[in-house]
Formats: C-alpha cells, structure tokens, sequence
C-alpha cells in the first residue's frame, strides 16, 4: 500500500525546509511501518488527495500569501465514521468468548486498533515529530491554520 506524509506546521514553511525522504533514513518509521520512503511524489497531486478524502470530514483547505494550508474544524466530524465502526468491533470483541480471547481474537483487535488510530494511513511531521494523521487531528488546534510543506510517499 503507497500513502504520503504531509508535513504541517502553524508557520508557513519555506520550500527549502520540506521535508524529503532522507528525513526518515534512520527513523524508526522504516521498517515498524514503511518498506521505504520516496521523495519522488507530485507535491500538489498528494495534496489534492488529502483535500478530497477530507474534506467531508471537518477540515477545511485553502492557500494564502505563505502557501497551502488546513484546518480542522471539527475532531468529531473527522471520527464519526471510525467512532461507529470502533464500537461495531468493541461490541464484536465484548461477545468473543475465553477460547477466542485466547487465540484468536487477533484480527479484530488490529480492526479496533485501526478504528482509533489507522497507523498504515497517512502520517503527518508536524514541527518534526512524525504520528498518524489520527494522532494529530487529536492534538491540532481546531480552527488554526496549518501550513502544508513537503510532501512524501511511502510503501508499507
């Protein structure tokens, strides 16, 4: 599966500070998550995927003066679909019996886990630090604008 990395930031971010693939050369994302990283992306044709898978999910999209940004204007918007599905797979594991629990319960753990934070999704370095893109719309400032930088893809 190939997905991206966006790099965002509350400050504009100059060209010269995109982030690229050697960034994540001794990450510890290469190898847990990625095959590898490749920094030969379409900048703006990844940016056009992020802004239409999300923007029916309570962010918005825009360009200024300093370039492209987001802003997520609703946490919950963004989760209502992954909350319904996470308690669709909690009331399958709170019926899952001892010997399940023992053995084979392992699928629908990864679907809870994937639920609440899809760690083979899309990735965001936001001020250097790298997490999920669930990870940091529960950490984002709702309504500021975040800058978008550099953009890569990688292969999990």
């Amino acid at each position: 599966m190939f997905n991206a990395i966006y790099q965002v930031s509350l400050d504009p971010i100059p060209s010269d500070e995109y982030i690229s693939e050697s960034d994540f050369w001794d990450s510890w994302f290469l190898g847990r998550v990625a095959e590898y990283v490749d920094g030969n992306v379409d900048r703006n044709k990844e940016i056009d995927i992020l802004k239409s898978s999300l923007e029916s999910a309570g962010l918005s999209f825009g360009e200024d003066e300093h370039g492209g940004w987001l802003i997520v204007n609703s946490k919950e918007g963004y989760f209502r679909q992954a909350f319904e599905k996470f308690k669709e797979q909690l009331e399958i594991l709170s019926n899952c019996s001892l010997e399940d629990f023992s053995s084979a319960c392992f699928f629908d753990m990864f679907a809870l886990n994937k639920y609440y934070d899809d760690k083979q999704s899309v990735y965001i370095s936001a001020d250097g630090e790298l997490m999920t893109l669930d990870t940091f719309i529960r950490r984002c400032l709702v309504g500021e604008k975040y800058y978008i930088g550099g953009v890569v893809g990688y292969k999990g």
